[in-house]
């Protein structure tokens, strides 16, 4: 008999965990196979005329890519759904800098 509960996978050790990465845009393709999701840093410029604080001063800056399988990105939206549900709940709802561009 085949068991039709959902797998449930607990946090890893971060003990000797590296120091998390920062990104503020993430870039998303896909292939048949596979999402790939490139997280990089866009830098707005400092000092000078500012006429516009959100214009970019250079092209982002290329932090990580990760490659996922097709199957287990609807569970990584379920997750990212249910954490910015409970960040709204706590904080209240984040401001919007940037667009997404479909």
């Amino acid at each position: 008999m085949m068991d039709n509960r959902p797998l449930v996978v607990a946090p890893p050790d971060m003990t000797d965990a590296e120091l998390p990465m920062y990104a503020n845009v993430v870039h998303i393709s896909s292939t048949p196979f596979d999402f790939r999701l490139t997280f990089s840093i866009l830098q707005t410029p400092h000092g000078g005329p500012r006429s516009d604080p959100f214009a970019p001063s250079a092209p982002p800056r290329l932090v990580c890519e990760v490659a996922m399988p097709v199957a287990a990105v609807e569970s990584l939206i379920d997750v990212l759904k249910h954490e910015m549900e409970e960040y709204t709940n706590r904080f209240g709802a984040p401001q919007r800098v940037l667009q997404a561009v479909p």
